[in-house]
């Protein structure tokens, strides 16, 4: 992208420096004293004004008014005024309001041109680049950070959309908001502002200095970025869930329904391609915290000494829940209608599922526990493949097996 530049200035001809020192100079330098003057009168009875209206009753001053005198003040530092700056600040309407994360974009350039402040005497060559870089640091050091995003993010859309006037404040103002945002809580709007602090780099408008000093922040910033991205889509599953399962998905162990939301997420074609084991584990964990929570722990003396067999000692710690090769066998047993299963059957007959379960139904895909022992061990049989992971789950997710199960272990 091509960045537009200002030509530079032509130096003026010789035979137009001799016409200034003719007698017509002298009177056109008269005129235009006289006419500056005149304004120069009118911006100090003006001032005057406000002065007077401020002593009296500060807040009968209107943003308008503020933003005039604060425009006359950042333009003619000068000015005996020039104490009040922090108090008109402060008590710009824009200074207390909080501002929409979604509108930092616009907030300030809306203020600007609302209803308070649209009818300013300040023209637009009063309040120019310097008043908003003035306006954005007022903010830093108020502790404004919104207010003073907004600022710079007005700043740069006037640098975007071409506004000479705006394009010497390009360099400061893209590091100031990458400070920002890099501090804040949008590692997107960050990598944003460093893609255009590299364009503005190639067109020679940013230093090369300061461009490779945050540059290494860059890798950082994308994972940042897609942490936040996990975030949004996370919350975003759990109300679909919630919409489509209603009261079954909130009967479900709150456990089981985080490692849900987490398993539905790492399922997405989009995020399968980053870690393909991600969604799969994320599946049985939920099975097996269901199963434990609902089934093993409330019968765990039945099931324990099932499971244990002919062995001396017991093959769980105290704490130790089932696996989910366990689970799949005692699921087996459950359906096999064998009478030395018998306290097995008893305690499945207590599910909302024990038809299904008594029809072996519910059988738990051989693929559940063998890609379980994959993830276990990555050593042995290498890297778990994208292939292995739409297996899975087209055969757990897909099919609709897991929501099936889980809600058959709830107690009828």
């Amino acid at each position: 992208m091509t960045l537009w530049r200002t030509p530079p200035c032509p130096a003026l001809p010789a035979e137009e420096i001799d016409v200034l020192e003719m007698p017509m100079y002298d009177e056109l330098r008269e005129a235009l004293r006289r006419v500056h003057d005149e304004q120069e009168g009118k911006r100090r009875e003006r001032i005057g004004h406000l002065e007077e209206r401020f002593r009296e009753c500060p807040e009968s001053l209107t943003d308008r008014d503020r933003l005039e005198w604060i425009a006359q003040m950042v333009c003619n530092p000068e000015i005996e005024s020039a104490q009040h700056f922090e108090t008109l600040v402060t008590s710009l309407s824009f200074t207390k309001d909080t501002i929409d994360p979604d509108n930092l974009k616009r907030a300030w350039k809306d203020f600007l041109t609302s209803e308070t402040s649209r009818d300013s005497t300040t023209s637009a060559e009063e309040w120019n680049l310097t008043c908003d870089l003035v306006m954005a640091r007022c903010f830093e050091l108020l502790d404004k950070t919104a207010q003073s995003i907004s600022v710079y993010e007005h700043i740069l859309s006037e640098i975007i959309g071409g506004d000479p006037n705006y394009r010497d404040g390009a360099e400061d103002c893209l590091f100031k908001l990458f400070e920002h945002y890099v501090k804040g809580e949008s590692g997107r709007r960050a990598r944003e502002i460093l893609t255009l602090i590299r364009t503005y780099n190639e067109n020679d408008l940013v230093s090369d200095e300061r461009y490779y000093a945050v540059l290494p922040q860059e890798t950082e910033l994308f994972y940042r970025e897609l942490g936040e991205a996990v975030d949004r889509d996370r919350c975003l599953v759990e109300e679909r869930l919630r919409l489509e399962f209603g009261d079954t998905f909130e009967k479900l162990h709150a456990i089981t329904k985080s490692h849900i939301v987490d398993a539905e997420l790492w399922s997405d074609d989009r995020m399968r391609n980053l870690e393909p084991s991600a969604g799969p584990r994320r599946w049985v964990l939920a099975v097996e915290s269901e199963f434990h929570h609902k089934v093993f722990q409330p019968n765990r003396v039945v099931l324990e000494r099932a499971l244990q067999g002919n062995r001396p000692e017991s093959l769980l710690r105290p704490e130790q829940s089932c696996s989910i090769g366990q689970i799949a066998l005692l699921v087996k047993k459950a359906g096999s209608g064998r009478p030395a299963y018998a306290l097995i059957t008893a305690v499945f007959r207590k599910l909302r599922g024990r038809q299904k379960f008594a029809d072996a139904q519910l059988d738990i895909p051989e693929v559940v526990p063998t890609h379980r022992a994959r993830f276990a061990h990555v050593t042995e049989g290498g890297t778990y493949t994208q292939e292995e992971c739409n297996d899975f789950i087209k055969k757990v997710r897909d099919s609709e097996w897991v929501y099936q199960f889980l809600l058959a272990l709830q107690p009828d």
